[in-house]
C-alpha cells in the first residue's frame, strides 16, 4: 500500500478516499516511481475545468521520469464542451496508444476522465475496459469545489454552464473513480486545486534588464 489506510475495496462511502495536498501527492509519486523502475500508468481524472492540466504540468516539471499524455489531444477532441459521440471507440483508441507508449517502460500520467459528457449532454462512464487494459498503478481525482470550477469555466472558457450541471458531473465523476478503484483494487487519491503552488513568476530576460 502506498497510503497508510484501508484498501479502497473495503471502503463503502464517498468520503473514504484519500484527500491529500500537493506536497503529499508529490512524495507518494516519487516513492512509487523510484520503487518501480519498469514504468507504469497513473490516471489523473476530474471534470473539465477542475485543474487537471495545471496539476499534470506541475508533476511533469517536478518528476522528470513522468511523461504526461493528454487524452483529449490523442483523441483530437478539442471542443470546449468535451462532448463525444463514440465513447467506446475513443477509449479503445486511447488504450491502444497508452499500451504502445508503455512498451518503452516509461511512467505515464494520463490526463483524462472517468466520465465524459455524451452528445446528449449527460455524464457517461468511460467504461471499465480501458482500465482493465492499461492496468494503472494509481488513480488521482482532481476533486475541485463546484464554485471554483464554475468560475474557471465561465471566466477562462466563456462557457455557459450552470452550477447544477457542474455538481451533477462532479458527483458522477467521483462515483465512477471510486467504482474503478474498488473493482480493480487500485489506490485512489483526491486532490483539491487550492493546495497547488502558485505559478512560477516570469522574470525578464537579461536583454530586457539592460533596457
Amino acid at each position: 500500500m502506498l497510503i497508510q489506510s484501508r484498501h479502497l475495496s473495503d471502503m463503502k462511502d464517498l468520503n473514504a478516499y484519500q484527500n491529500l495536498d500537493y506536497q503529499q501527492l508529490l512524495k507518494i509519486l516519487s516513492r512509487l516511481i523510484e520503487g518501480k523502475s519498469d514504468g507504469g500508468v497513473i490516471v489523473l481524472g476530474g471534470i473539465h475545468g477542475s485543474g487537471k492540466s495545471t496539476l499534470a504540468n506541475l508533476l511533469e516539471r517536478n518528476l522528470p521520469q513522468l511523461n504526461v499524455v493528454k487524452a483529449s489531444e490523442i483523441l483530437n477532441h478539442t471542443s470546449i464542451d468535451k462532448r463525444v459521440d463514440s465513447i467506446e471507440g475513443n477509449q479503445k483508441i486511447l488504450a491502444n496508444y497508452i499500451l504502445s507508449q508503455n512498451t518503452e517502460k516509461r511512467w505515464l500520467l494520463i490526463d483524462g476522465h472517468f466520465s465524459i459528457i455524451n452528445k446528449d449532454g449527460h455524464p457517461t462512464f468511460v467504461g471499465y475496459e480501458i482500465f482493465d487494459k492499461i492496468s494503472p498503478s494509481l488513480l488521482i481525482l482532481m476533486d475541485s469545489d463546484a464554485e471554483w470550477i464554475l468560475k474557471n469555466r465561465r471566466d477562462r472558457d466563456k462557457e455557459h454552464i450552470t452550477m447544477s450541471e457542474i455538481k451533477r458531473h462532479s458527483d458522477f465523476e467521483r462515483q465512477m473513480a471510486l467504482d474503478v478503484a474498488k473493482k480493480f483494487k487500485i489506490d485512489l487519491i483526491s486532490l483539491d486545486p487550492s493546495s497547488l503552488p502558485p505559478p512560477s513568476p516570469i522574470f525578464p530576460s537579461s536583454s530586457q534588464n539592460a533596457n
